[in-house]
């Protein structure tokens, strides 16, 4: 006789345990494997000869695959089913740690990174479209609260897998990258035995959607048009300093990797909670220039001081380009909500963003072949500083459609 009890049968409160450890589980541990080379990637490069103004084009690459997988990765999951997918993208990162681990040269860490945006693009909000397909099957809703929780438990997993990558690092430069293979390996299988072991199941759309991956509504509205490249202006200003940080304190001023790294992962943390406080005192516009000026200004000061000082310019650097991420997700939600299909056109969005972003990077690479790292600095502030008119020309807009 069966006695096994299936999630149908289950009563409302364990459908809702199970849902919520489902989601931080599959989110955590990916989230674990992935970051544990956060802190070390530039310095990896560095280290195996690969010159600074290349890193720059290298790390261009991931942002090219995450910008040719991110419009078909609704696509593939609503087709061939949301674990599916979020098992090929952890196997997708693991292959392109395993290129970087074999072959170590230009090529093929640009490959690699490749693979890896191709991969981060094919997880982006799978996991969280699960939840809500099992939700919407099992007519249950998951407490908000877990939501936050997500949050914080996130950002403790990347502080904790990045310190122990950074220490693996100090014995030897593989062992970050092996640890990372193993664990991203083993992760399909892990969704495979939780998946099993709670009778849960895999889900995708009642019928494939259509490859309509761009909305032209987006590029008629003078709104998204501004937020597209506030979006580009802010994430690329900042590629700079999260792409060398590990070489200019780690490698030139000798400073500890994992200080650093902890300082850098605290300062997005203290950012997202700082945003949390001023944004019920502040207009959304407001509350992103003073943001803004903090990623400016600290950007500029970093040169002049080669001591802790720097250091903890570079946090506060992280506040604000943490504070400023989540303020301009508050932006989408404003202007998104003018449009019928909200997920093409936050596609989009990132879409051309991505474009952007990856002509500043390639642009920076250009550039550091003829200053030095320390004067990249001012290079960043400078971009940052182009998102100031941005922000009025958005304000400017929105107060008009709303009159």
């Amino acid at each position: 006789m069966n006695t096994k009890v299936y999630i149908y049968d289950m009563d409302i409160k364990k459908k809702e345990k199970i849902i919520s450890v489902t989601f931080l589980l599959y989110i955590i541990i990916f989230t674990f494997f992935r970051t544990i080379m956060s802190g070390i990637f530039s310095i990896y490069y560095f280290d195996n000869g690969v010159s600074e103004s290349d890193i720059s084009s290298i790390k261009a690459y991931q942002n090219i695959g995450i910008l040719i997988g991110l419009l078909p990765s609704g696509y593939f999951a609503d087709k061939f089913g949301r674990l599916k997918i979020l098992s090929i993208s952890a196997l997708l990162i693991a292959i392109s740690f395993i290129i970087m681990l074999l072959f170590k040269n230009e090529f093929y860490f640009s490959l690699a990174e490749f693979l890896y945006g191709i991969g981060l693009a094919f997880n982006s909000g799978i996991v969280l479209a699960y939840i809500n397909d099992l939700q919407e099957k099992l007519g249950i809703k998951m407490d908000r609260k877990i939501m936050g929780f997500r949050t914080s438990l996130a950002n403790i997993t990347i502080l904790l897998s990045g310190n122990i990558g950074s220490y693996l690092y100090t014995l030897n430069f593989d062992f970050p990258l092996i640890l990372s293979i193993m664990g991203l390996s083993i992760y399909p299988l892990i969704i495979y035995s939780w998946t099993k072991y709670n009778n849960l199941f895999d889900t995708k759309a009642h019928k494939s959607s259509e490859l309509n991956f761009l909305d032209k509504k987006v590029l008629k509205s003078k709104n998204m048009k501004f937020l597209i490249f506030l979006h580009a202006v802010i994430e690329g200003s900042a590629q700079f300093i999260l792409i060398y940080w590990s070489i200019y304190f780690v490698s030139e001023l000798n400073f500890n990797l994992a200080l650093v790294y902890s300082i850098s992962v605290i300062g997005v943390i203290i950012g997202g909670q700082f945003y949390s406080i001023t944004i019920n005192h502040l207009k959304n516009h407001t509350s992103i220039l003073i943001y803004l000026s903090i990623i400016i200004v600290s950007t500029a000061l970093i040169p002049f001081f080669k001591s802790f000082i720097g250091i903890l310019l570079f946090g506060l650097f992280q506040i604000g380009f943490g504070a400023a991420s989540s303020a301009l997700h508050n932006f989408d939600n404003e202007i998104l909500f003018q449009f019928k299909n909200k997920g093409q056109a936050m596609s989009t969005l990132s879409f051309f963003a991505e474009i952007i972003i990856i002509l500043i990077l390639f642009m920076n690479k250009n550039i550091l072949d003829y200053i030095s790292i320390e004067n990249m600095f001012f290079v960043s502030a400078g971009i940052a500083l182009m998102g100031i008119p941005l922000i009025f020309k958005l304000k400017l807009f929105m107060n008009k459609q709303s009159t």
